[in-house]
């Protein structure tokens, strides 16, 4: 990584996994005397804009339960998540990339995050408080899509990753290197609220099936999005006339909750909304609330999957391109991540929604056994379990990681030369000469 220092300000320049460049501002501070605490200092976080999730619920564990750790949820200032804070708890936030998040930071004796721990430190972890440890807390189950969270590609990896099965720690120790010393089979702290809120009463609500897609990172603005195949089948599945038949029939709704991604784009479905199909706008409702009162979900790919799965409702998968989806491979066999009906056509899904309406939304026998593959534990217990693991957690800087990452840091430093230099360009016009 390359750095340029001017005023307060840092312009940093670095690779990524796939070998883009990256380029990133940061402003700093002058270092103030630390205080003394006797208080352990967390720092938690997800996006810079989000409090929805893993992140939010841990943060709020410890601070309710964990009277000697000092938690503070990092967030942008601007964010509407802000309001997912109560009164009391907004006295433990801070907005980013102010003065009080770098000298809170250089306190930190770990930084928990659901995604990388660079969306919420305001600095490069190798240069500034080296020994707080790094927490991996996840966004889901992975073992879907490849995902760069390889240990290799980090100069300091985590410290400790969270997992939710045994099967998951075996793909992390594979597929991401990383020491079964440094995984622990915790769970995901969202399912501890899951578990309070699934046996609430829910008689004389109104029932209905959700529909949640995730995104296609190849849409882009080389067609109109409502030319995309991506578009079409799912319009044409929550418009499906024998659907809305049943429906209205059983006096159930359908919710359509777009990916964030969508947004955008979402004259296009609000125009379809009729007496039996309702649009949710981001941020009207929280997405475990939707999950919690849901019989049922119909996605493609999406991980909240397995939140229905810890629930025991049912999970209906509509694959109609899984190849493309998967084309650059994936991390466990399709059977054993995808815990529910998996279909490819419109009519096969809507032929799976009305048996399981007749049997009153009962999860299936085979996949009651099944989901034991992605979650080992079904209780209210996986925050506290994490909290213990934090404190065991250690450094594993072994030979063969050094070894492999300094390798890493070698192949991408060429393929930045390579690929941001004129010889990529003569490459590139001589491999067209060569065609001609």
């Amino acid at each position: 990584m390359d750095e340029i220092q001017y005023n307060n300000n840092i312009l940093k320049a670095s690779i990524t996994p796939k070998g883009n460049l990256k380029i990133k501002t940061e402003k700093v501070y002058e270092k103030k005397e630390l205080s003394v605490n006797k208080k352990q200092i967390w720092l938690v976080g997800e996006r810079p804009d989000t409090a929805q999730e893993n992140g939010l619920i841990f943060f709020r564990y410890i601070l309710n339960n964990k009277k000697q750790i000092t938690p503070y949820y990092i967030i942008n200032e601007d964010s509407e998540d802000i309001a997912n804070f109560s009164y009391k708890e907004l006295k433990n936030v801070i907005f980013m990339d102010t003065e009080r998040h770098y000298n809170v930071a250089l306190q930190a004796d770990a930084f928990i995050g659901t995604h990388d721990i660079e969306y919420f430190v305001p600095y490069s972890i190798d240069k500034i408080n080296t020994e707080a440890k790094k927490i991996f807390l996840q966004h889901g189950v992975m073992g879907r899509k490849r995902a760069e969270y390889h240990k290799y590609y980090y100069k300091h990896p985590f410290d400790m990753v969270v997992v939710s099965s045994d099967e998951e720690k075996k793909m992390f120790e594979k597929e991401f290197k990383y020491h079964p010393h440094e995984i622990t089979v915790a769970g995901l702290p969202r399912f501890d609220s899951l578990f309070k809120k699934m046996n609430n009463n829910t008689v004389g609500k109104e029932k209905y099936i959700l529909v949640m897609p995730t995104w296609r990172e190849w849409i882009n603005f080389s067609q109109p999005f409502s030319q995309s195949e991506y578009f079409k089948k799912f319009r044409d599945l929550i418009t499906n006339k024998r659907l809305q038949g049943i429906l209205r029939d059983k006096k159930i709704k359908l919710l359509f909750y777009p990916h964030y991604r969508m947004q955008p784009y979402l004259h296009h479905f609000l125009q379809l909304e009729n007496d039996v199909l309702k649009i949710v706008e981001l941020g009207k409702i929280t997405v475990q609330n939707l999950l919690v009162d849901a019989e049922l979900l119909i996605t493609d790919y999406s991980s909240v999957s397995f939140d229905m799965n810890f629930m025991g409702k049912p999970v209906i998968f509509y694959h109609f391109d899984e190849k493309r989806f998967f084309e650059s491979g994936i991390l466990r066999p399709i059977k054993e991540t995808f815990i529910g009906d998996i279909c490819q056509e419109e009519d096969l899904i809507v032929n799976s929604i009305e048996s399981y309406i007749d049997n009153d939304f009962k999860e299936k026998k085979e996949i009651k056994e099944s989901k034991k593959q992605v979650i080992k534990y079904n209780d209210n217990q996986n925050s506290e379990r994490i909290y213990q693991a934090i404190f065991d957690a250690k450094r594993h800087q072994n030979i063969e990681w050094k070894y492999e990452s300094g390798k890493r840091k070698i192949r991408t430093s060429l393929s930045y030369f390579v690929k941001y230099t004129p010889i990529f360009y003569i490459y590139n016009f001589l491999k067209n000469i060569k065609k001609e």
